[in-house]
């Protein structure tokens, strides 16, 4: 075959700077593995509008509708519009889109298949390999992450190459270990700057990689950044049994001593499966998975980095406080955060003791100590400052603090806040949300109604609950009469402060919830999706739906049920209906079972909470009038 026209080197991101702007926007919807009905729904916006524009037939002329798409498909604006992307400043030193795109080109390499048609290119020494990958190790747990995403593609490429040059020598197994390591590094630096779908990739590259070196530990903690990964993405269940089914391997007799290093990495795998088992709920897990941990790290006798894990008794304090901030029990945290060894602590080294700072960060404004937050988040800053501001957890945990912050004091005034100041200072404000213009009532911060139906995902409803806590919602619970077995009533009550109702109150009996700006349904069933259009309010769920959005207010609804249901035509044509009246719709059909198979892990928990996102906005445009 001749030369399919693509010069050597380039890819189909070629001639994307050349397309309309309506095919730009189509081509990164495609990247993301977005249908244009999923884009719609993101953007507020009809799936018609949606094929207009990428069609040409519909202009893009306001640059608030640009950044908004290239919000939801997380570019660069300057992408969408055909130019290079916007560098950050120095001062703050992360990464950039550009960066992303190169690493993504060099994770997209397949040098392997390429070595049996031609000659392997001429190899870097391992030695010179190796000393590059100590380095990354080095930049990473300092959290350098800006130096790290420069160097990430070039190392990626000669780690690639001396995988393939080396395949059939006595230092294959050297070089496959090094590759392994390598997209380690990629992995963790891409989860900790937003880049999860990468990070997911460079993670499951390196177990695979780590079974041509021969070291099942390698390929281990590989599976520890797989699982990372999941949780990044929502994927909290997968994640959790990756780890475990993972640790229960290396725990089997079968594998012969307990090294230091395999105590490492089984109790990694332990803290990553009591992350998730929090993210879920499930407090039983979390108590048991750390129990081992503990268990493991008294073994070790300290404190110690073997396969780049910093894994010993300090470490498993370090996560214990971080699962119960997942859970809401901020107190638990601040109290684990106080018993922790100082010196302990001291010694580890910088990107988990930053790290550290932001989930106690977040404790805090659980509990109600914003200064406190704000002081954790200033410490960090000053001990790793790309680990404060190049990732979005940090930037969630600042949003909150300035949230909190009565009114937006001009930089260095009188009465400015510190962490206001050094936000200014740092550009950081153009980075956090900070409260939408007229997004406040009088009640101080917006309200959000979280509409829970009996539907398997009803038992992770903490993660939606959770995450519009941490971006300023006062949230309320209000399940379906069926759904109160599917949640755990009390825990949400507690991590809200409010009590989760599912009936109809007796007309005379005071208002025990404060009036909702906007709503969402999630998980929404079968039924509950056609009564609702059908005007139907039987329960108390139907009944808050039909009167606030007669009441103008922002609604959003996730539908989960089964393919055969979701094939009968009064299903599509409620969900039509419902979006014609200008309900934001959260569907995603590919992901749905067949019947009898359900699976909860399926559902579009992330793609709910961004959704919950744009309602601050849509909220704020709304005038609530009492009832």
């Amino acid at each position: 075959m001749g030369d399919p026209g693509c010069p050597l080197g380039k890819g189909e991101d070629t001639g994307v700077e050349e397309m309309p702007i309506g095919r730009r926007v189509a081509y990164w919807r495609g990247r993301r593995k977005m249908s244009q009905q999923v884009f719609a729904d993101r953007l507020g916006k009809s799936k018609s509008w949606v094929d207009k524009v990428e069609r040409g037939v519909r202009r893009l002329d306001k640059f608030s509708v640009i950044y908004e798409i290239a919000d939801v498909l997380t570019v660069d604006a300057q992408l969408l519009l055909g130019r290079e992307p916007e560098r950050r400043p120095d001062s703050i030193n992360c990464i950039d889109q550009m960066e992303v795109e190169e690493i993504r080109s060099a994770l997209e390499r397949y040098d392997q298949i390429s070595a049996f048609f031609y000659a392997a290119p001429e190899p870097p020494r391992l030695d010179e390999v190796r000393k590059a990958v100590s380095h990354a190790w080095l930049t990473y747990q300092h959290a350098k992450y800006g130096v790290l995403a420069r160097a990430l593609p070039r190392l990626l490429r000669d780690a690639q190459t001396a995988d393939t040059a080396y395949a059939k020598t006595t230092q294959a197994e050297q070089a496959a270990h090094l590759l392994g390591q390598v997209y380690q590094i990629a992995s963790s630096a891409l989860r900790k700057l937003g880049e999860h779908e990468l990070s997911w990739l460079a993670a499951d590259r390196s177990i695979a990689v780590s079974q041509r070196a021969g070291d099942y530990l390698l390929a281990g903690i590989a599976s520890y950044r797989v699982g990372s990964s999941l949780l990044a993405l929502g994927r909290a269940r997968p994640a959790l049994e990756v780890n475990v089914n993972i640790a229960n391997r290396l725990a089997a007799d079968s594998l012969g001593e307990s090294t230091p290093e395999r105590l490492s990495v089984y109790g990694m795998l332990l803290l990553n499966g009591a992350m998730a088992a929090a993210r879920i709920g499930c407090s039983a897990t979390v108590r048991d998975l750390i129990a081992g941990a503990e268990e493991a790290a008294a073994q070790l006798g300290g404190d110690h980095n073997h396969y780049w894990t910093c894994f010993g008794p300090t470490n498993v304090q370090l996560h214990k406080a971080a699962a119960a901030v997942e859970m809401g029990e901020g107190r638990v945290a601040v109290q684990t955060h106080e018993s922790i060894d100082p010196q302990g602590f001291a010694a580890l080294l910088p990107e988990r003791r930053a790290h550290h700072f932001i989930d106690v960060a977040r404790a805090y404004t659980q509990v109600g100590d914003v200064e406190k937050a704000s002081e954790l988040l200033l410490e960090g800053d000053r001990l790793a400052p790309a680990e404060i501001r190049c990732r979005p957890a940090a930037h969630e945990v600042l949003t909150d603090v300035l949230r909190r912050t009565r009114g937006r004091p001009q930089p260095r005034s009188r009465n400015s806040p510190r962490t206001w100041e050094w936000a200014y200072e740092s550009g950081l404000t153009a980075m956090t949300a900070g409260p939408p213009a007229g997004g406040e009532d009088e009640r101080g911060t917006p309200t959000l109604y979280v509409l829970v139906c009996a539907a398997l995902p009803a038992r992770d409803v903490g993660v939606l609950v959770e995450h519009a806590g941490r971006t300023g919602w006062q949230v309320c619970v209000v399940t379906t009469p069926n759904a109160k077995d599917f949640v755990d009533g009390p825990a949400l009550a507690a991590r809200t402060g409010h009590p989760v109702r599912a009936a109809y109150k007796h007309p005379d009996a005071p208002d025990v919830l404060p009036s909702p700006d906007a709503l969402v349904l999630a998980p929404a069933t079968f039924n509950t999706i056609n009564k609702w259009r059908a005007g139907i309010t039987d329960t108390l769920v139907l009944g808050l739906l039909t009167e606030q959005l007669g009441l103008g207010r922002p609604v959003v609804a996730a539908p989960y049920t089964n393919r055969a249901m979701a094939a009968h035509p009064a299903f599509g044509e409620s969900l039509a209906a419902l979006r014609d009246w200008g309900v934001t719709v959260v569907y995603e059909d590919g992901s749905l079972g067949q019947p009898g198979a359900a699976d909860a892990s399926t559902f579009p928990w992330r793609a709910v909470c961004t959704a919950v996102d744009r309602l601050r906005v849509a909220a704020a445009a709304h005038t609530v009038p009492a009832w």
